[in-house]
Formats: structure tokens, C-alpha cells, sequence
């Protein structure tokens, strides 16, 4: 899910050639399907999390090497509120205390 629905739409190719051929405006575009994106991965972690520290429990998995990017540049780049996601806030904070997270940031 997070790399196919949510990963895409920040490819900066991607986005130059939807505000040049489209008239998308770049943050709008991106942020209405970052949203989307984010709303169901939240919906997927209630389910399947229960409190854990990490997407799938208490141990890292693929899930996580693929939501931390995809949040940090979601968060940082395209200024995507949190708020709203307490889940993937949660798993994105603590994944942010791991080295090798912090390590791989750009």
C-alpha cells in the first residue's frame, strides 16, 4: 500500500510533468493523494497494529522501511499534517529514535 499508492505521487518527475501538462499545482495535487494515502494506511494500522511500536507489532518489518521515507517526505517536504493519523504518527516517531532510521535520513 505504502509503496504503491502513496510512494508514486512524490516522484518530483511525476509532479513537474502534472503542474506543466495539467496546471496541477504541485501541494494541492500531491497532498489531496498523500491524504488518501495516509487516511487508509492509518485505517490499516488500527486494525492490524494493537499498540505495537512498529507497523506490524513490536518488531520492524519491510513495513516500516517503506512507511518511514514516505512519511518523512510527506511530513517534511509537502508539509502533510499529522495530526489526523495518530497511528502512523506514533510509528513514525518511534521509527525516528531507531540509528539506522535517523541514519538514512536525507
Amino acid at each position: 500500500m505504502i509503496n504503491s499508492a502513496i510512494h508514486p505521487y512524490q516522484n518530483l518527475r511525476l509532479l513537474e510533468k502534472i503542474e506543466t501538462d495539467y496546471g496541477a499545482k504541485k501541494p494541492e495535487w500531491l497532498l489531496y493523494w498523500l491524504k488518501r494515502g495516509t487516511k487508509t494506511l492509518e485505517e490499516l494500522i488500527e486494525h492490524y497494529n494493537k499498540g505495537g511500536n512498529y507497523v506490524f507489532g513490536d518488531a520492524i518489518t519491510a513495513a516500516d522501511v517503506f512507511l518511514y521515507p514516505q512519511i518523512y517526505n510527506a511530513k517534511n517536504r509537502f508539509n502533510l499534517d499529522l495530526n489526523p493519523y495518530p497511528n502512523v504518527s506514533r510509528i513514525f516517531a518511534n521509527l525516528a529514535k531507531v540509528k539506522e532510521f535517523q541514519d538514512s535520513a536525507p
